[in-house]
């Protein structure tokens, strides 16, 4: 859940690993050791992409296969992708030269392999002083296939592992493989005792530039003994120990190096990591190199973004560009572009260059961040059963990462009649589907008119309730979505519906929260729909700038930047993406909101030079017949929600696991671009189009519920499943906030003043949204009234605490709390972890959730059908406050290390129904979320 106020930092430094493979570092970095590893071992470094060798050039690399057993391939990331290419157990082989045979005293092979391969375990063939190779010759292992990267440990124990092993091979997974089933590898390592492979990482020294260096500065290309130098900035060395760029005009300030031969490097070294700190106003920067004598040129350059909030930050940019390529001559850094202004300033501790991105990850000189100050990341398991991953697995959040999300604002605005929902008049009476006339009789509506897929969460609501759209707003913040992209593609600018809903996102913003921020996607008469758009909302409205989606220092919009009705004024406000449509010609510059025939290649990744700047995840695609009715009612194959593995899955409750989404989502990750745009949010209605040959009911953007592209939740159906794997995957692609911290044991008396949690060692604090409870009261499509009047009790702060023996919990809201009577006053859900308990949406223990008795709140246990009293609590409400102490003994925690869950529900509707934490009352942390309070970590 993102705040923006409050970020505390503790000192935790990872100590960089500097075992030497290759190139020396041009200068040590200061403070950082070498891990203690032992240096007595065999290594086959597949992050080197001379590993392996090709037909006819057997002279090259060391390992291979044959072309109908494996495919390889280099990846830019640092390692070798191997791809079987039938049913048979695929292998890769080394047909060891003298130099590099070795002893079988080396038996505890250590393996970092990913794969997802059906296969469930490998196998490890050898020879032996001239032996052949041979089953009697060979060790099985269980791998993991679960698509993360690994590290294992194989002991050798078969007693023919002896003498001088002169062949070494791998059978990477056995045992049920398919064809095109993949395997990355980035090393194989042989050691002498477990203890050596367990300690063993593999890394490779960087090339480092050590800007806290006062002599790595030269004053010009001709005179001094630096390195580096500038013609148009200033620089000088501080006292703080970093060397300060200052600009002199409004051109581009760099600084470059023409390096000497001894300190060039060649193009493998792709992953840059800089610490740096800027106030500048360009949000942008730029690399630059020249290779094997070549000139600078535009061609070869990289840009990525800048954070430009005067904070420290250690930032990695993937040099994505064809053209970085043989051995790096020259090397410049413009820090600060689009544009930057005179007396811009940016400091720089070091620029280093790695071969892996795990290197990189793995130098760091700035104090990691380990814990949040408010909130942390929520935790939740979806119905599916899929926990979302957490900070321990995901990591810190990624600052140069980006994610958009398509939005529609159309709902109710091009007629609200109906409503008509394609999968109940279809799950009614199939015979709708055969005719026109039946269609309309059976309660489909005329050509023209929107009909919705599927029934939302919400209901059939238009996009003039404000309502729905504070839901959505809470939704996406806690996803952690950088920025909407309203569709107006149409030439509808929904410009009411566009300002309705940045009023709340300003007001969510003015509250700390970091809201998405927003861009718009034109095409059909782009540059009169942009001038539009310029003229109603970014011109009139300069109180929302901080809402604009920014790139390259500019407010994004997508469209057709030659249109000639384009106004100047608007073209040179805006950064211009251009429309890619999935069935027109690539575009470098384009922004694509879905693929059809460059899915999965390397043209569905865009930017300028090879840049991996933007791609397209959707949740289905219309990629055959180019209207989704077909596939859904009449037979056709485009890519549904269950398309996965080259085809739709039809067995039963497939459209519910989004295995289409996570193809794409798996590919993107691969890919690492800057930004991934989601198609989309919540479409739900297209309009019916005139009847195709054999084809009477024809819809092109969605049908049915597999036909469809929505991740918002729907009524029934696949539920919220899409909204929690789109979180799942933003996480996994820009990391989490770390939790909070639990602090020290801390008693509380509960007969006494609130003002004991205002204490410092009180450290575990939330936060929910305000002003949250408003009634609804709206129609919908076909007139339909929605009215919801539950909220009530709006909860504001929450905090934990803790000692030997018990759980303190503490909420506060807006107003004064009502009177605690009736059921589901101010009710706290717990789930303690403990999956030996029976437990509802993973909560074993509930409080409040029957009125309190005598003073006392209820504890309740869940005993697989409902709650049973478990205990009688303290607790105390005083104005607008409530604070409860649980006995640890009570929830089964007396001396356990505490890792729990929790959420504060105040009049929720339906008992054992996750929906009405989405709909009703107030919910803290909104829909399926939960804190967390932990002692580990």
């Amino acid at each position: 859940m993102k705040r923006v106020k409050k970020i505390s930092q503790f000192v935790s430094l990872f100590v960089f690993l500097a075992f030497v493979l290759g190139t020396v570092p041009l200068s040590a970095p200061q403070g950082v050791e070498a891990a203690a590893q032992s240096t007595d071992y065999v290594l086959f470094d597949f992050t080197e992409n001379g590993m392996m060798k090709f037909p006819p050039k057997w002279d090259t690399g060391l390992f291979y296969s044959t072309e109908d057993n494996m495919t390889y391939t280099y990846m830019d990331d640092g390692y070798w992708r191997l791809t079987s290419q039938s049913a048979e157990d695929p292998w890769l082989v080394a047909l060891l030269p003298q130099n590099r045979q070795f002893s079988a005293a080396y038996k505890y092979v250590k393996i970092r392999y990913r794969t997802e391969s059906t296969g469930t375990y490998g196998r490890i063939l050898w020879s032996h002083d001239g032996s052949d190779l041979g089953e009697s010759r060979s060790q099985n292992f269980n791998i993991l296939n679960d698509g993360q990267w690994h590290e294992q440990i194989i002991e050798i124990s078969n007693p023919e592992y002896t003498g001088n092993i002169d062949i070494f091979r791998l059978n990477p997974f056995k045992g049920g493989n398919v064809k095109n089933q993949t395997y990355d590898l980035q090393y194989i390592a042989l050691f002498k005792t477990r203890q050596e492979a367990e300690a063993y990482q593999l890394s490779h020294a960087p090339i480092y530039y050590d800007f806290t260096d006062s002599s790595i500065m030269k004053p010009s290309a001709s005179s001094g003994t630096g390195l580096y130098y500038s013609d148009n900035m200033t620089y000088q060395y501080t006292p703080e120990g970093y060397w300060r760029f200052t600009s002199q005009s409004a051109e581009d300030p760099f600084f470059v190096a023409n390096l000497p031969a001894n300190q060039q490097f060649d193009s493998t070294y792709r992953f840059v990591k800089l610490c740096y700190r800027t106030t500048s106003s360009g949000n942008f920067a730029r690399l630059f190199w020249s290779h094997d004598g070549s000139n600078l040129a535009e061609s070869r350059s990289q840009n990525f973004s800048i954070q430009n909030d005067g904070q420290w930050h250690e930032q990695i940019v993937k040099i994505t560009n064809p053209e970085f390529t043989g051995k790096i001559d020259m090397f410049r850094l413009n820090p600060i572009k689009g544009p930057s202004v005179k007396g811009d300033t940016y400091d720089l501790k070091y620029m280093a260059l790695f071969k892996t991105r795990a290197d990189a990850e793995a130098y760091q000189t700035l104090p990691k961040q380990t814990h949040s100050a408010v909130n942390g990341s929520t935790a939740a398991i979806d119905d599916l059963g899929r926990e979302l991953p957490m900070n321990d697995t995901a990591g810190n959040t990624k600052k140069d990462r980006y994610v958009g999300l398509f939005y529609f604002l159309w709902q109710g605005q091009h007629g609200d009649g109906g409503p008509y929902d394609n999968s109940k008049i279809v799950a009614a009476n199939r015979n709708a589907l055969t005719s026109e006339a039946k269609w309309m009789e059976l309660g489909g509506g005329p050509v023209g008119a929107h009909h919705f897929w599927g029934e939302p969460l919400f209901g059939y609501y238009t996009s003039d309730d404000e309502w729905v759209m504070r839901k959505h707003v809470q939704m996406l913040t806690d996803a952690d979505v950088d920025y909407l992209v309203f569709d107006t593609t149409n030439a509808f600018t929904y410009t009411s519906q566009a300002l309705k809903l940045m009023a709340i996102l300003d007001e969510y913003a003015g509250d700390g929260w970091d809201v998405p921020q927003v861009a718009f996607y034109t095409n059909s008469s782009s540059g009169d729909t942009m001038n539009r758009i310029y003229n109603e909302i970014y011109k009139a409205h300069p109180e929302y700038a901080h809402l604009w989606f920014r790139w390259e220092s500019k407010p994004m919009i997508i469209g057709n930047s030659s249109d000639s009705a384009l106004s100047n004024e608007a073209r040179n406000f805006f950064r211009i993406k251009e429309a890619q449509w999935p069935n027109e010609g690539y575009k470098a510059d384009g922004y694509p909101w879905m693929e059809f025939d460059r899915m999965f290649t390397g043209n569905a990744v865009y930017g300028k030079y090879g840049r991996h700047e933007v791609m397209n995840v959707s949740i289905a695609q219309h990629c055959n017949t180019i209207r989704f009715s077909s596939t859904a009612w009449y037979g056709g194959n485009d890519h549904s929600r269950s398309w996965h593995n080259g085809a739709n899955d039809l067995s039963n409750g497939a459209v519910n696991m989004g295995y289409n989404f996570a193809e794409q989502w798996e590919y993107a990750l691969e890919q690492d671009p800057e930004m991934i745009f989601i198609t989309g949010w919540n479409e739900w209605v297209a309009q019916r189009q005139p009847g195709a040959a054999g084809q009477p009911i024809v819809f092109v953007d969605c049908a049915d519920q597999n036909t469809s592209r929505d991740a918002e939740p729907m009524k029934g159906g696949h539920g919220d499943n899409y909204y929690m794997q789109m979180i799942d995957y933003i996480r996994r692609y820009k990391g989490t906030d770390p939790g909070v911290d639990a602090g020290e044991n801390y008693t509380i008396d509960i007969s006494g003043s609130f003002a004991q949690w205002d204490s410092p060692k009180v450290t575990a604090q939330y936060q929910d949204y305000v002003n949250d409870i408003g009634s609804r009261n709206t129609k919908g499509f076909g007139n339909i009234s929605y009215v919801n009047t539950t909220g009530r009790n709006d909860i504001q702060n929450m905090k934990v605490a803790r000692d030997s023996d018990k759980l303190y919990f503490y909420v506060d809201t807006v107003s004064n709390l009502t009177a605690p009577v009736g059921n589901h006053w101010m009710t706290l859900f717990i789930n303690t972890g403990n999956s030996q308990n029976k437990n509802w949406k993973g909560y074993d223990y509930v409080l409040n959730r029957v009125a309190p008795e005598n003073g006392k709140a209820v504890l309740e246990k869940y005993n697989g059908t409902g709650w049973t009293k478990a205990a009688a609590v303290d607790m105390k409400a005083e104005g607008n406050k409530l604070m409860l102490a649980v006995p640890r003994s009570s929830l089964g925690l007396a001396s356990s290390t505490i890792n729990i869950q929790f959420k504060w529900a105040d009049n929720y509707q339906e008992e054992l129904d996750i929906w009405t934490f989405y709909e009703d009352g107030d919910v803290a942390p909104y829909g399926r979320m939960n804190y967390v309070f932990s002692e580990i970590g």
